[in-house]
């Protein structure tokens, strides 16, 4: 019992809870189990009422016989921000001081009112150059100390508060081998994704969907019989409702057996329902594959909350052209006898065993604290050498408590100017404060938007080619060829560009090919023999030949150009 532990993860629909015996790299379940968060407990993470969640997860404890009072909180909120950052290669104990000395640099807010945290992602450089790649974590002391709250409602003392990106992640590096693997963990209404490639963390990224999109579709449909938020869930994870495909036109397997339209209309809307979540999924691939093209996603492991529900695994191996396998056991854990259940799902555990092995401490000091009792004992075996008569003790007992009441007076009269400025002070601070506050949300908001904003742009420098401005590029054209030519042919696959010409003369043929040159798009030009052809009942003599152009790579200043000479109108050289 020493080293067991609860280990608590407070999610927006369900609470899920874990009694572990810890050790350093594996973990023994003794048993899981997970309760209906009450409606209006949790809002981003902050436990909105402690008390009277405190009140009923404390009977739920009790029922299932948990007489451990040591308990590990890992959190999932967007008010926690993370950093990926480089520092040098520090011993341990020189780490966080050195984090929390660069905070401020990584983080934009008051360091006063955030906990700092890091963790050791890899280390990098050779012997001469050695450094650290961390991650740092910044979350809100008063987020932190909703938890503080509810473990005294609940009678337990916090080992350790976890980042539910952090818990993850040595339950996921026993996992992972040599592919570079893209880890799912779908949770209610978040999913955080993973990019592993051995033990090395790669990338991690949260977006906005989850699992509890289905749930409400199953629950809007009766034909699923689905009152409650758990019944559900269990209708998900023990029954095909969700689709092979997105694409409604064509019948799946199950379809075709259950033979029943509103049966398969439903199933529609489940599936559909989890489309916003795909597509995240594939952006977030595509932005990762643009940057890393040596080292492309291999596989993806599904997990979490949703992680099991029947047939996501194939939906998204459809969805996203790669295979998708849902994980089973983890290495990282052993689960007693008295855990493991058939119809237990793993996946929904996974922060909860993993916060167990290696959890961050984000604990804030004056919450980790241990008040005191007692002080130190008067009189004991210091004193026995010494012998006073009790009249001598009582005449010493009040010149002390004398020269204490002058001295006390006179402290009181020299202190009390500068605490009136200290209070001062710390008013104006406060206010201070409570002005700049909404600057953490506006900062956060940004994050989240630089960082699409960034995928997007990404995406868009790896799909564009030429062909984006043959619409200038064709007027430049028209701008610059003699009347008398035609363009007999035009063929484009923004990197080469064909185009069969009839001259009325060598000279109009040549002043063409020099025109072609001083185009800024056109990296080389190539030009087959000039054939000359004369009508026989005019003369007129007609020159036809084809010029081969190669363009040059897009660049990021040529596609801003690009689209500049479109809006403008104007034709310039680079526009093609």
């Amino acid at each position: 019992m020493a080293n067991r532990v609860l280990s608590i993860d407070v999610g927006y629909s369900l609470t899920k809870i874990a009694e572990v015996e810890r050790t350093k790299n594996n973990s023994k379940v003794y048993q899981c189990f997970s309760i209906e968060t009450p409606d209006g407990m949790v809002e981003d993470g902050y436990i909105m009422n402690a008390e009277g969640f405190g009140e009923v997860l404390r009977k739920v404890l009790q029922q299932k016989g948990v007489k451990t009072k040591k308990v590990i909180f890992t959190i999932t909120s967007s008010k926690i921000a993370n950093r990926d950052v480089m520092a040098p290669d520090l011993k341990a104990n020189r780490l966080q001081p050195y984090v929390e000395s660069k905070a401020a640099e990584y983080f934009p807010v008051n360091v006063e009112q955030y906990q700092f945290a890091y963790h050791v992602l890899e280390k990098v450089g050779d012997k001469d150059n050695k450094q650290l790649r961390l991650m740092v974590l910044a979350a809100p002391k008063d987020l932190l100390g909703t938890y503080y709250r509810f473990a005294e409602q609940l009678g337990l003392t916090i080992e350790a508060l976890d980042y539910s990106g952090n818990s993850i992640l040595p339950v996921l590096k026993a996992e992972v081998g040599e592919e570079v693997t893209l880890v799912a963990k779908v949770d209610e209404r978040t999913t955080l994704l993973t990019v592993l490639n051995k033990d090395h963390i790669i990338m991690q990224r949260n977006v906005a969907y989850g699992a509890d999109t289905a749930i409400q579709a199953v629950l809007d449909d009766d034909i699923f019989e689905a009152e409650t938020y758990v019944d559900a869930l269990n209708v998900l994870r023990g029954k095909t409702v969700i689709r092979q495909s997105l694409e409604s036109d064509e019948p799946d397997e199950e379809d075709a057996a259950n033979n029943n339209d509103r049966m398969r209309q439903a199933r529609m809307d489940v599936t559909e329902s989890l489309g916003m979540l795909i597509g995240s999924i594939s952006r977030v691939m595509d932005y990762y594959n643009s940057r890393n093209s040596e080292h492309t996603i291999d596989r993806i492991l599904l997990t979490g909350f949703g992680g099991d529900f029947s047939g996501l695994s194939r939906l998204m191996t459809s969805e996203l052209g790669t295979k998708v396998t849902t994980m089973g056991d983890f290495k990282a854990s052993h689960f007693e006898r008295s855990a493991k259940k058939d119809s237990l799902s793993v996946g929904e555990y996974i922060a909860c065993i993993g916060a167990t092995i290696e959890p961050l401490n984000m604990l804030p000091e004056e919450f980790s604290k241990k008040k005191k009792k007692g002080g130190a004992k008067e009189g004991g075996k210091a004193g026995a050498g010494l012998s006073l008569s009790s009249k001598s003790m009582e005449i010493i007992g009040w010149s002390l408590l004398g020269v204490s009441l002058v001295a006390a007076g006179v402290l009181a009269a020299l202190a009390i100017i500068p605490y009136r400025q200290l209070l001062s002070r710390n008013q104006d601070l406060n206010n201070q404060v409570n002005t700049l506050l909404p600057i953490v949300d506006i900062y956060n908001d940004y994050i989240t938007e630089k960082a699409l904003y960034d995928e997007v742009t990404a995406m868009d420098k790896s799909t564009r080619t030429r062909n984006e401005g043959l619409s200038a590029f064709l007027k430049e054209m028209e701008n610059k060829i003699p009347a008398g030519t035609v363009v007999t042919s035009f063929d484009s696959d923004g990197k080469v560009l064909s185009m069969g010409f009839q001259s009325s003369s060598k000279e109009e043929a040549a002043r063409i090919i020099n025109e072609l040159r001083g185009f800024d798009s056109i990296q080389s030009i190539s030009v087959t023999a000039i054939n000359e052809t004369v009508d026989t009942d005019s003369g007129v003599r007609i020159e036809d030949y084809t010029i081969t152009c190669v363009f040059k790579p897009v660049e990021a200043d040529d596609a801003e150009g690009e689209e500049g000479a479109e809006e403008n109108g104007q034709a310039e050289g680079g526009a093609a």
